[in-house]
């Protein structure tokens, strides 16, 4: 599977990244609507053009990893911000028509192998309060992901510690 940073979408000109701004831009300007991300980006995706709103979620430390099969569809995305480096996943959202196929869990191993070679140690997915993303938590811990790294649960919903395997 392959997966793009939203940076690289929004800073580099293609075709494809053309195509995954659109993808992720649906999402952004559409989220739910109880959700803290829509109460904190209110005025931003009323008041901005999409390019703005797109810098503004960076400047405010928002990230994005879309990814794609080979072939180049759309899978899905794994929404985080960073608070002080470490980052805090509140989205895991797979195109419809591929759901219920494992492809979420895919997604976030592949994030948490993203993160660990960056050095990041800790990160949390999700608050607990979303019964899919606390079972793909828990397939973490429990070693279900075949990560090259040990995965433990961390304090509180979601937290999730990332060491090297001895």
């Amino acid at each position: 599977m392959l997966h793009v940073p939203l940076q690289e979408i929004v800073r580099q000109a293609s075709p494809l990244n053309a195509r995954l701004f659109g993808n992720f831009m649906s999402l952004a300007r559409n989220p739910d609507p109880r959700s803290e991300f829509a109460q904190k980006t209110e005025v931003a995706r009323h008041d901005l053009t999409d390019a703005e709103y797109a810098e503004w979620l960076l400047g405010q430390h928002y990230r994005s990893v879309l990814f794609l099969e080979q072939d180049e569809t759309f899978v899905g995305q794994v929404t985080f911000q960073e608070h002080e480096g470490i980052p805090h996943v509140f989205s895991v959202w797979v195109s419809a028509a591929l759901r219920k196929k494992g492809l979420g869990t895919l997604m976030v191993r592949e994030f948490l192998i993203d993160v660990y070679d960056e050095g990041i140690r800790r990160v949390q997915i999700g608050n607990g309060g979303h019964e899919a993303v606390s079972r793909i938590c828990g397939h973490a811990v429990d070693g279900d992901l075949d990560l090259p790294f040990r995965v433990t649960a961390g304090q509180g919903p979601g937290w999730l510690e990332l060491s090297p395997i001895h």
